[in-house]
């Protein structure tokens, strides 16, 4: 007589098993996607924007972008620039991939400014810089180098080798918030702007945006000191600016948040009686005759709390500079030409 076969537990049972595979494998799509939204919402900013420590401004300058335009070409470079450059090499129309700017008020009247600069640095750069400090620190394996910068001195110090951290610190440790995210193993958060800093994304989720500003105006004490900056300036909560350069002309975009739409009503009012009074002046010179062709055509609406304003600068507008010749780089990273005297700023 044979002996019987035992029972199959039900959830042994073919069908159960395949129940099972199919729901673990929509938790672990659910994680991964989870990871991945995480990780895009991290990285949704350069990453020389997410080294920056919080502040009360926070710029962005995208060099590939602004190469493609003529907004470049129109800057002149002053004679002191055009001695470093001789002497160091470097060329920030050619040589500079990305800036990213933070500003913060620091007591009792002092702005503190941190800067990452992302691009090509040759060796003779790199040698130049050592060449020219006036201090340096050697913390924790990493060299600092205080160099005379033209206000005052700063603080600078190599991540990487095409990425410069710049502070006008006295010490190194004004570059410490940077350091620490530099050296976390997660991607970086945006750095903070004294306000909702995950809303209202106007010139940072545009990627052909060559330049990128948000700003906080009621925290700077300056502003507070002139009736005229306080009431323009004052009723906005966050200050958002965009510059795009296109084919014949840049496109500025700039959006005002307020506290309410009253507020936004009347910052919009303010902003076209300014405008009005602007365009009512004689334009006896050919730069402001300029200047009002261009303000005509700026557009100023509002949107909830929000006031925005449109305007397109051709660059026939803008002031033609000397340009100062960027001979080529080599592949040795040394460069050769020579170099034509600018005009000064």
């Amino acid at each position: 007589m044979p002996w019987p076969k035992p029972a199959i537990p039900a959830s042994a049972q073919p069908g159960a098993l395949n129940r099972l595979a199919w729901r673990a494998g929509v938790v672990l799509a659910l994680i991964v996607a989870i990871v991945v939204i995480w990780l895009g919402w991290r990285l949704r900013l350069p990453r020389t924007v997410r080294l920056l420590p919080a502040g009360q401004a926070v710029g962005y300058l995208n060099f590939r972008l602004l190469r493609r335009g003529q907004w470049l070409n129109q800057v002149s470079s002053s004679p002191n620039y055009a001695r470093f450059e001789q002497k160091s090499g470097f060329y920030y129309r050619r040589d500079l991939t990305s800036v990213a700017l933070s500003l913060r008020p620091a007591p009792p009247h002092d702005i503190r400014a941190t800067a990452l600069l992302e691009g090509h640095f040759s060796q003779h750069f790199h040698a130049y810089l050592r060449h020219a400090a006036i201090q340096t620190w050697q913390l924790s394996g990493r060299r600092y180098l205080r160099l005379a910068g033209m206000a005052r001195p700063v603080v600078v110090t190599w991540l990487n080798p095409g990425l410069l951290a710049v502070s006008n610190g006295p010490t190194p440790a004004s570059l410490a918030p940077v350091l620490r995210k530099w050296h976390g193993w997660l991607p970086a958060r945006a750095p903070g702007l004294a306000c909702n800093w995950s809303s209202g994304w106007f010139p940072w989720l545009d990627p052909a945006a060559g330049l990128r500003l948000a700003l906080r105006p009621p925290a700077w004490p300056q502003i507070r000191k002139s009736p005229a900056l306080a009431s323009a300036l004052l009723p906005i909560a966050r200050l958002e600016f965009s510059i795009r350069p296109l084919t014949s002309y840049l496109q500025l975009r700039m959006r005002a948040t307020t506290g309410s739409t009253n507020s936004a009503r009347m910052l919009a009012q303010n902003w076209r009686r300014w405008k009005a009074s602007l365009l009512a002046r004689p334009a006896n010179e050919s730069d402001l005759a300029r200047f009002q062709a261009v303000l005509s055509g700026v557009l100023i609406r509002t949107h909830g709390r929000a006031v925005t304003l449109l305007a397109r600068i051709p660059y026939t507008d803008l002031q033609t500079a000397p340009l100062t010749r960027q001979p080529a780089r080599s592949h040795s990273g040394h460069r050769g030409g020579k170099l034509i005297a600018a005009s000064g700023k």
